[in-house]
Formats: C-alpha cells, structure tokens, sequence
C-alpha cells in the first residue's frame, strides 16, 4: 500500500482540522519521512502538501515557507496541479500580512483552480482574501469572501467546521458591520457542528464568536475577557495564529468602545504574538494607536 492510501493519511488531515496541532505533526511527520524513506514521489509530494497545510494552520510561517521552497524548486513540483502550491503561498503571506503578494497569489490561484474545476483551491483563496481584508480592517470585503466560502460549506454539506476554519473570521466582519442576525446564524451552526463532532477548535472558535457579538453592542469587559482567555486556549493547541488574531480583535473592539487601558493591554499581547510569528503586516496593525477609532 501506497502511502498516500493509508488511513493515516486522512487521520492526519482530521487532526489538522479540528486543531490538534501536534498529533497532526507527529503523525504526518512521521509519513512524510516514511515516503522519502520507500522512494515514493507521489506520496512525498501530497504528504508535503499536508505538512504545509498544517504549518499554516499552525502559524509557523517559517517552516510552510521552507516546504513551499523545497516544493517549488523538487524534481517532484509538477505531480500536483499549480493551485495547491498557489493557494499555500497566498495564505502564507496573508499569515504574513504581506496583503499584495497574498492577493496576486490569491488571484492566481482562483484563475488557475476554475480553469481546472478544483473547488478546494478556490475556496482556500477566498479565505485568504477574508484574512487579508481584516488584515486592513475592511469588514465589508472580508464579509464578501468568507461570505462565499461559508456558503460553500452549506451548499455542499461539509460538516467538519475546520476543513475552511472561515466561521470566526465571518463573524468578526459582520459584527463590525452590524449584521448580527447572520453572525448568530453563522456562530449558531457553528455551535451545532462544534458539539456534534466534539471539535476542539471549534469549541473555541464558538466562545470568540460569542464573545464578538457581545462586544458589537455596549462594551462588555467579560466578553473582552473571554477573548483574552480564547487566545491562551488557541495557544496551548498550537494554534498561534488564531491567538494573536484574537488578542487583535479584542483591542479593536475595546478600542471602539474607547476602553484605552485594556485595548492597550491587548494591543500589546497582538504585537507580540506577531512579532513571535514572523508576520511584521499584523505587527504594524497591532502596533496602532489605540486612540484611533
């Protein structure tokens, strides 16, 4: 049996999606070894696509920006089609906060996964778009990708909440645009899914939800709480990109409801996280003045 046949392939993936960070790398790792190791070039390179797909979900930029290299310049780059490695590279910049690289790749990789009907690729770079625009703090143009990528969830039936983890970054633009009928839709179903599969990212991703809704109205110190101990949760599955996102959200919330001291406080454990990640775009975002409105 090949590999890329083996069941662990796909419990690998399952790992990634529900955010179980170092299993996934534990296991996938160790099939990725196993591929070089038997010669098999097809294995190697889907396996390399999936260690890549966990270090992005993971935040570690550094090393998907390394596999993305090897990949590029392998004897083995052209055994996949072109969106896959186009959609890792947007939203590694997306992650990087690098918003014209992430949005040329993005625009590549949507124009080139139509011309091949690949519907994952696509979706995959609306989600980059959905991060690039709250990267700039546009609501409304995040509302519209994640908007078309959550829509695909629905239409077609995909119930695992983490295969496009788009449901907290809808919901942050639509609260920000004062849609809240559709954010609790969108963090209703999220609950469902979330307790229906036992999911450990989505539970999280459920109380951040929560707790930007709650914030979208009067300020409320418990909900501005609650994001600060999401992100230490977020953290503690390797999940480092989402907890400095949700650190971000908290001081742009707090910021808004002019609470000077916490979006303070927030703001600099964004920053931090940013600068601990490699994403010098977030970094400068997070770094604003927090008397702007």
């Amino acid at each position: 049996m090949y590999i890329v046949e083996e069941p662990g392939r796909i419990a690998g993936q399952r790992l990634v999606w529900r955010g179980e960070i170092e299993p996934a790398r534990a296991l996938l790792g160790r099939l990725l070894a196993l591929a070089d190791e038997r010669g098999e070039a097809n294995s190697y390179a889907i396996m390399r696509l999936h260690v890549t797909e966990l270090e992005l979900r993971a935040g570690n930029w550094d090393a998907a920006e390394r596999l993305l290299d090897e990949w590029a310049e392998s004897a083995d780059a052209d055994l996949l089609v072109p969106p896959m490695y186009e959609r890792c590279r947007a939203l590694l910049y997306a992650g990087r906060g690098a918003a014209d690289q992430a949005e040329e790749w993005a625009a590549r990789t949507i124009a080139d996964a139509r011309s091949v009907g690949i519907l994952w690729d696509e979706q995959e770079a609306l989600r980059a778009r959905a991060l690039i625009a709250l990267l700039q703090d546009d609501a409304e143009r995040a509302a519209e990708s994640a908007r078309a990528v959550w829509a695909h969830m629905i239409r077609d039936g995909i119930d695992e909440p983490g295969v496009y983890p788009v449901a907290p970054d809808l919901v942050e633009a639509l609260a920000r645009l004062g849609e809240r009928d559709e954010a609790q839709a969108v963090t209703d179903r999220l609950r469902a899914l979330a307790e229906e599969h036992d999911h450990p990212w989505a539970r999280l991703s459920v109380r951040r939800c929560d707790a930007l809704l709650r914030l979208a109205g009067t300020h409320d110190a418990a909900a501005a709480a609650e994001l600060g101990a999401v992100a230490s949760a977020y953290q503690l599955l390797g999940l480092r990109f989402d907890a400095a996102r949700t650190h971000l959200a908290a001081a742009r919330a707090q910021r808004r409801h002019r609470k000077w001291a916490g979006a303070r406080a927030s703001q600099e454990r964004a920053r931090a996280a940013f600068s601990a990640l490699g994403s010098p775009g977030w970094e400068v975002q997070a770094g604003g003045s927090v008397m702007m409105a």
